[in-house]
């Protein structure tokens, strides 16, 4: 140090002193300059904590914007399953009511019809037969007349031929019968008992789905607000670090 800023720093302490400022003050009047924060980082280092706010914030926004989008869809999907439980409970009673017809009503009146056929094509049969008897009776008796004669042949075969005719309706008839009660009646009841078990297992299936959909809903809604909880956390533990800091910032600069 030169002897020109010797006298310069001296003759500012003497006038501290005879101002009645005190040392200390004097000191950092003329050494005060150097002491502190450099500007240009303080704003950097206020920038940052902006910078880290804003991402706690945008944060914050976005785990509320997932808690929403996590509601929405749960309500979505078990609105569907519910959509299609009741269309599996509607299949399933409409299985069972289609069963219960069939044992009641639909099964009862084939057999019945069937049934109709083979009395119809019998009592033909009969009355057939007591016509060729009758024929054949009242050709014997008037047998011996000669129009009889020209007739008998003719007639006779006409009546046995029809004779014949009501034979076969009658095994066709029977037959029919046969098969509807002995295979197209089983068959058919067997395919609608099929029917109501598989629409019982896809309500079952319904009912589980609905039950998974609530389940997981649930969860990613949970998920969601504990992601929510956690960003709003680290925003306020940030707002408190910033607060503290600019507490220390202002007790600091009293000090000085």
């Amino acid at each position: 140090m030169n002897h020109s800023m010797l006298l310069r720093r001296s003759a500012a302490l003497l006038a501290c002193l005879v101002l009645g400022q005190g040392f200390s003050s004097c000191v950092f009047s003329v050494s005060g300059h150097h002491e502190g924060g450099h500007p240009r980082e303080e704003a950097m280092k206020s920038g940052a904590e902006e910078s880290e706010r804003e991402r706690l914030r945008a944060g914050v926004e976005e785990a509320e914007l997932q808690l929403a989008l996590a509601r929405h869809g749960a309500e979505a999907r078990v609105a569907e399953v519910r959509q299609e439980l009741d269309d599996a409970r509607h299949a399933w009673e409409e299985a069972r009511l289609a069963l219960e017809h069939f044992q009641a009503t639909e099964k009862p009146r084939r057999m019945a019809d069937e049934q109709l056929d083979v009395d119809e094509a019998r009592f033909e049969l009969d009355n057939r037969r007591l016509e060729l008897e009758q024929l054949e009776s009242d050709y014997e008796r008037y047998g011996k007349e000669h129009y009889a004669q020209l007739t008998r042949e003719i007639v006779v075969s006409r009546s046995k031929a029809r004779l014949g005719f009501s034979e076969r309706r009658l095994a066709l008839s029977e037959g029919e019968l046969a098969a509807v009660v002995e295979h197209e009646l089983p068959l058919e009841r067997r395919g609608l008992e099929r029917g109501v078990a598989e629409a019982r297992v896809a309500l079952e299936l319904a009912e589980g789905a609905v039950e998974r959909a609530e389940l997981e809903g649930t969860l990613e809604i949970h998920q969601a607000e504990r992601a929510l909880a956690e960003a709003l956390r680290e925003l306020e533990e940030g707002e408190d670090r910033d607060c503290c800091a600019g507490g220390e910032r202002s007790d600091g600069e009293g000090e000085d």
